[in-house]
Parts: C-alpha cells; sequence; structure tokens
C-alpha cells in the first residue's frame, strides 16, 4: 500500500450537510447494527468529508466496496498515545474520538480507505512553527480582527461583556462545522473569563472563517490577577500589544450538549489570542487648567516649582464599561513652540474627583519644572509671551498613571500617553494702566530718597507667579526722563485684582530740576502720570530676564491731598526806615514738615513780591531740623531789599499812595506774595556730601540727601514799624492756607 502526499484531489467543503456524510459513511462501511450506525451519528455531527470520490480514480469503488473505510494515522513515529495500530476503522466508536484528537493536535495525519482495489490517499496538512494540529495552526498566527465590540457592565459589577470577531485560518483541506465552542481566556496565569463562539464554523482549504466570540471577562480580586489585569488594560490604552491565551473547554456542536469525545480534541488546544487597539487612542485630551502657581528660585534657576488645585481633562475610555478614576499621577512635559521645554515629575498621586462621566478633576501637586539645557532661551520666549500677551497657547505632553475602579476590579493604569493643547489666559501687564498710592514719604540716603508706595496690580490670568525681588524703572510721563527705581520685595502675582503690592520707589532723577519739579507737585497734592519699565537686570533670575525688559506700564500718582500748611505763622521786623536805610528786614517762619520722615533745611532762597513788582529776597543758608510731621521755626531770616533808585521810586509812587499812613507811622496790613526754594536732605539729621563733613556718629544710611522744594505762597504782614505776622497763604503751588 502507497501512501500518496498530494492533496491536489481532496477538495473539502462545509456545505454537505450531515445526511450526505452518514450516506457516504454507510455505503463506505456496509454495515447495518445499531452499534454502527449509532457511531456513525457520532461521527456525522463532528466531521463532513466531501467529495471524497475526487481521489479515487473510479468514484464508484468507494460507494460500491464492500471493505470496510479506515482511517490511518501516521506520525513519523511519534504516537502520543502508544497504540501501535495506527489504522482506525470507523465503525469502532473509540476510533473517531482519537481520530478527531489527532487531526486536531497532530502536525500531519493520513486518513487510508481500504478498498477492493486497495486504493489509498492521504491528506497531509502542513506544519505550522511551534503548533499543533489543524486547529492550532488556524489561530496560532496574529488575527486580524473582523470586529470589535467594546464592552459593558456584567450584571450585579460582576465583570465586563465581551464580545469580538476574529478570523480563523485552516491551512487544511478539511471544513469542519463545530457548532458551539467555549474558550477560556487567560493573560499571564491569570483566568480573564470564559467566552462561547456560536454555530463555529472552519472552511477548510485555507480560507478565513470568521469566530465570533461573546462571553464575560471575570471580576478579579487577587493581587497577582489585578496585577495582570492592570497591565492588559494599560498596554490596550497605550496601542501595545498583548498576548492573550484561549484554552478549549467543549464543544457542543447542537449549541446545546457537548460531545465529550470532540471536547477532548478542544480541550487540547492552545489558542494565542493578539489583543490591540485598531487604531491609537487618545484617552486624555482638552486638558484644562484652572489655575496654575509658578515659583521662581535664584538658587535653582530654569527649575521653578509648579503646581495647579484644579484641572480638568477630558477622558475617553475605548469601552462601555463603568470606570472611576480614583487617582492621578503625571509624568508631564511643556512643549512650546514645537519644542519640548521640560518635564514635571508630580511625585504624589492626586485624588480625582468628577460629576461627569467623561470629566475628570485632579490636581498637580508642587512639582519641579526642570527645563533642558537646550532650550533655555525657548523657556525664556515662553515666559515673556505669558507676561505680556492676553492669552497664550502651549502643550502638555506626557503620561499618566491611574488607580480606577472597574467591573472587572480595582486596575492600575500605567503610562496612558497623552497629548493636549492649553490655552490660558496670559498676564498682559502692558495692556494694563495701573495706579500707585499711599505714597510716603519715608526717608533717604545720600543715594536716594526712599518713598514707600502702594501699587495696585490688576491679573486677568488663572496664574499665581512668584517671582521674588524686583526693580523696575520709572520715568516721568510727559517728559520721558528718569526719576527713579520702583523695587518690589518678594513680588506675588495673584489672579484677579486690583491687588495691592507694596514696593519703594527710589528717588534719584538725573535732572535736579526735574527732581525739584516732581517734589513740589507732589507736596503740592498734584497728579502726574508715570511710566514704569522692566530692564534685563530687573531680576536675578535669568529665565524671567526677558520678560520683564519687554515690560511696560502705565500708571499715574497723586500728591499730598489735601494740600499740607507749610507755613501756619511767622513774623517780620520792619519798618520804613530800616525798609529805606538798611534796606533789610528780618523775618521768621513757622515750617510745617508734612513729611513721615525728618526733613534738615540747608538753604532757604525766597523772592517777595507785591502786586508783582520786587519787594526782596532772601538767600540764606542755614541748617535746623524738622522733625517727621512737626514744625519748627526758622532762625531769623534777612530780607533784603532792592538798592536802587528804582526801589525808591516805587515805594514813593505806588507803595506809600496805596497805604498813606505808613508815610505818617501808621501801619497796615499789606498782603505780600513769595517764591520760597527749601534745601533739604530728608531723612537725615544735617551733614555734607561728602564724607569728612559729616557729623559724629553719622552714618551713609542717615546722611541724607540733597534736594529743593519750591513753592509760592500769599499772605500778609502788618508794616507798622513793629512786630508784623507774616501770614501763611497759598498759591500757584498750593503750599499753606491763608490764614
Amino acid at each position: 500500500m502507497t501512501k500518496n502526499h498530494s492533496t491536489e484531489n481532496l477538495v473539502p467543503s462545509i456545505n454537505d450537510n450531515a445526511a450526505t456524510a452518514s450516506a457516504s459513511a454507510n455505503a463506505v462501511a456496509g454495515a447495518s447494527s445499531e452499534k454502527d450506525a449509532s457511531s456513525r451519528r457520532e461521527q456525522s455531527e463532528v466531521i463532513q468529508l466531501s467529495s471524497l470520490s475526487q481521489t479515487f480514480d473510479h468514484p464508484t469503488d468507494l460507494q460500491h466496496s464492500h471493505q470496510q473505510p479506515r482511517y490511518s494515522s501516521n506520525n513519523h513515529g511519534n504516537d502520543d498515545d502508544g497504540d501501535d495500530d495506527d489504522d482506525y476503522p470507523i465503525t469502532k466508536k473509540k476510533r473517531p474520538q482519537t481520530l478527531k484528537a489527532r487531526i486536531l493536535s497532530r502536525k500531519r495525519f493520513w486518513c487510508t480507505w481500504c478498498c477492493s482495489n486497495e486504493r489509498e490517499f492521504c491528506v497531509e496538512v502542513d506544519e505550522c512553527g511551534d503548533g499543533e494540529g489543524v486547529w492550532d495552526h488556524s489561530l496560532c498566527r496574529d488575527r486580524p480582527r473582523q470586529g470589535y465590540y467594546y464592552p459593558r457592565d456584567a450584571p450585579n459589577n460582576q465583570g465586563a461583556v465581551v464580545k469580538l470577531v476574529t478570523l480563523m485560518n485552516n491551512p487544511s483541506p478539511i471544513g469542519m462545522t463545530l457548532g458551539s465552542i467555549v474558550l477560556d481566556l487567560f493573560y499571564d496565569g491569570t483566568h480573564l473569563g470564559q467566552v462561547t463562539a456560536q454555530n463555529a464554523t472552519l472552511v477548510g482549504g485555507g480560507s478565513e472563517s470568521p469566530l465570533e466570540l461573546e462571553g464575560v471577562l471575570y471580576r478579579q480580586t487577587g493581587t497577582e490577577d489585578l496585577k495582570h489585569l492592570s497591565m492588559l488594560f494599560s498596554n490596550y490604552l497605550a496601542g501595545k500589544v498583548t498576548m492573550t491565551m484561549a484554552k478549549g473547554v467543549s464543544v457542543k456542536p447542537d449549541g446545546v450538549n457537548p460531545v465529550s469525545w470532540l471536547s477532548d480534541g478542544i480541550m487540547a488546544l492552545t489558542l494565542t489570542v493578539p489583543l490591540q487597539s485598531p487604531q491609537p487612542l487618545q484617552i486624555i485630551g482638552g486638558i484644562q487648567i484652572m489655575d496654575m502657581g509658578i515659583n521662581f528660585n535664584p538658587v535653582t534657576p530654569y527649575v521653578p516649582t509648579v503646581l495647579s488645585k484644579s484641572m480638568t481633562a477630558g477622558v475617553k475610555f475605548p469601552f462601555n464599561i463603568t470606570i472611576h478614576v480614583q487617582t492621578v499621577t503625571n509624568s508631564i512635559a511643556l512643549g512650546y513652540g514645537g519644542k519640548v521645554l521640560g518635564d514635571i515629575q508630580a511625585s504624589v498621586p492626586s485624588q480625582v474627583n468628577s460629576n461627569l462621566p467623561d470629566l475628570i478633576t485632579f490636581s498637580l501637586p508642587s512639582s519641579p519644572l526642570v527645563v533642558k539645557d537646550d532650550v533655555h532661551e525657548d523657556f525664556n520666549t515662553f515666559l515673556a509671551d505669558l507676561t505680556i500677551q492676553a492669552e497664550d497657547t502651549f502643550s502638555v505632553v506626557g503620561k499618566s498613571n491611574a488607580t480606577a475602579e472597574t467591573p472587572m476590579g480595582l486596575v492600575s493604569l500605567t503610562d496612558v500617553p497623552f497629548n493636549s493643547p492649553v490655552t490660558m489666559k496670559a498676564l498682559n501687564f502692558n495692556a494694563q494702566h495701573t495706579t500707585v498710592s499711599d505714597v510716603v514719604v519715608s526717608g533717604g540716603t545720600s543715594e536716594h530718597i526712599i518713598i514707600n508706595v502702594v501699587v495696585a496690580l490688576t491679573n486677568p490670568s488663572t496664574l499665581t507667579v512668584a517671582i521674588g525681588n524686583v526693580m523696575l524703572m520709572v520715568f516721568d510721563g510727559p517728559t520721558n526722563q528718569f526719576l527713579g527705581d520702583l523695587v518690589i520685595q518678594n513680588l506675588n502675582i495673584v489672579p484677579g485684582g486690583p491687588t495691592r503690592v507694596p514696593a519703594q520707589f527710589l528717588f534719584h532723577p538725573t535732572d535736579p530740576l526735574l527732581r525739584d519739579q516732581f517734589l513740589s507737585r507732589f507736596v503740592a497734592g498734584d497728579t502726574f502720570p508715570l511710566h514704569v519699565t522692566g530692564s534685563p537686570t530687573a531680576t536675578p533670575l535669568p529665565e524671567l530676564q526677558k520678560a520683564l525688559s519687554l515690560l511696560s506700564l502705565g500708571c499715574s500718582v497723586a500728591g499730598l491731598i489735601p494740600p499740607p500748611v507749610l507755613f501756619p505763622s511767622g513774623r517780620a521786623t520792619s519798618t520804613l526806615n530800616t525798609v529805606l536805610g538798611s534796606h533789610t528786614t528780618s523775618v521768621w517762619v513757622d515750617i510745617q514738615n508734612p513729611l513721615p520722615a525728618s526733613m534738615y533745611c540747608t538753604s532757604i532762597v525766597a523772592t517777595v513780591t507785591w502786586r508783582g513788582d520786587a519787594f526782596g529776597t532772601i538767600n540764606q543758608s542755614v541748617g535746623f531740623l524738622i522733625p517727621e510731621s512737626g514744625k519748627t521755626a526758622t532762625p531769623e531770616l534777612t530780607l533784603q531789599h532792592p538798592q536802587d533808585l528804582g526801589f525808591s521810586v516805587f515805594l514813593t509812587t505806588q507803595f506809600l499812595p496805596a497805604y498813606p499812613g505808613i508815610a505818617i507811622g501808621g501801619g497796615a496790613l499789606v498782603p505780600f506774595e513769595m517764591d520760597v526754594q527749601f534745601g533739604v536732605r530728608i531723612g537725615g539729621e544735617g551733614g555734607n556730601d561728602d564724607v569728612n563733613g559729616r557729623e559724629e556718629g553719622e552714618t551713609e544710611k542717615n546722611k541724607g540727601s540733597n534736594l529743593y522744594c519750591f513753592w509760592r505762597t500769599s499772605g500778609s504782614y502788618y508794616f507798622d514799624g513793629g512786630i508784623s505776622w507774616v501770614d501763611g497763604g497759598h498759591g500757584s503751588l498750593g503750599w499753606g492756607s491763608k490764614k
């Protein structure tokens, strides 16, 4: 008997019904006993071999043969059951069972028909690597998925109902109608669940057969099982392939009753089923940062600390099961302008709350943002845009680790990727016009006058930025001339506002005239515009130098309201004889210090006029201290009257005719106007500009600084040849009030 290994003449078909297969088997076997009939019926439930006549030269040979057809199995010396008899008459009930197990598990088999002409045929199934048997070969490779239905919650929260369709490739020429197949699913030793394929049919001849699996993935409670389930979830969400296994449990040809001998063959099968998302998943998206804090530290440049009390993210899981995310730990990279600027590593998981099924709210614990060395300039630009623009868009990319409660158990999801643009309102400082209030001249040094102020800053964004110490430049609005520096200690910008930020204005203008006019207008109660700008030296933080150098704020400053009374009282000794004789008048003036800092007066220069005509001048160096918010009388001041002939003509033709009583020794209340310039040092009790001229015990800190204040008063004194009062008045600069 010669074995033929050719398969060209054997054409399988799964469309032959059981009656055809049974009739063929009866014609071949020629048996009539009930036992043989039962055997044939059992056999026909399992396998249908069609067009067998094509394997013979004369098809009628099989139909009319009285010889018992037999299957002959040849395992090439590897007979697992130890049975030396490899010929199996199909009339023996045990033979189909053993044969089916061999067909399903062996790499190759021969089916030998013992007919009258002793013809035989052989069917050889090609080997499939490490797999075994026809069935194993059909699924041992990655199967393309025909369809996938996302799982849904199983009743009573006991797992998830899953349904999928896969394709089976059967390289064997033998087709099979299997009915219902029950499979157990495993991953890394964990029994995931059980699925059933209804009406399963295996098409022969290298054709693909759809296999629809539906069942339940069980709820896991064991530590190792939850670990494996977590890995399964994580890989799927990350788009990675996870190799799961399906092991046969039973076969039910009629969909209800299992066939034991066929189930034995199915139970020997192990199917390798890859599980992978059919397309890349974007689980996390639509990230919104409700608030964010950025803290900078000069000790660790380019490693600021970031935090957020509230962040939201849209979550779209590719499942129809209930998933409650409980905690999230994010590894975030900050992107801007197409570059990754740095990594944020949140070391502490944040609790998650959500009232919506597709939205989670979580926080970002205080975490370092480590900026990459090669993108420092890009990070500087990012911060500059956040400072001066109305809004800015950047990206957050990275991976999330989360714990989530599912119907299958508490899972730990690892390395779930996300990539989301984030648009936030920026600080928009350059569009602001702020105000400066609570202006208090508190002291001075030889370098500058110290003026305490409060700056009102409005932050339209949700950013909280801790910048640290900042020094900005202040310019006069109309002339754009430099006035001094605005120093803010520990600047912390918070959302909303306006927020009152304490600061110090170090007043040291380069133009002396502008210096004196500014202080005079301030004391007079004027409001004047200023311009505040940044510079590269505004901060010691290198990452913020670009941002602050672009800063440009408009603001306005109000002077002392109401204007203070600087000359509450005064007196003078004057007669017509002294005016015309020595051309002098002795004057004493009480000066009120409107500042909460001591003021040391170094000189007084004044011009006195009557109805616009010169009446005298004071130009005298003095040295006396006016305490904080206190009042002090000046030393005796000498009012020097003009000595020219014109002044004598003025007295006789204009002044005395207006007050004739003076000419006869009487008195009159005469109004005068006086423009005064005081040279003062604020914050020090005296001393000179040079160190050698300082008084004993005086330091650089309390030495004071020279400046001049101008004001004009209008008042009157009693010109009667005796004691007269000089009335403090108010003039164009608003100094004092008329008595």
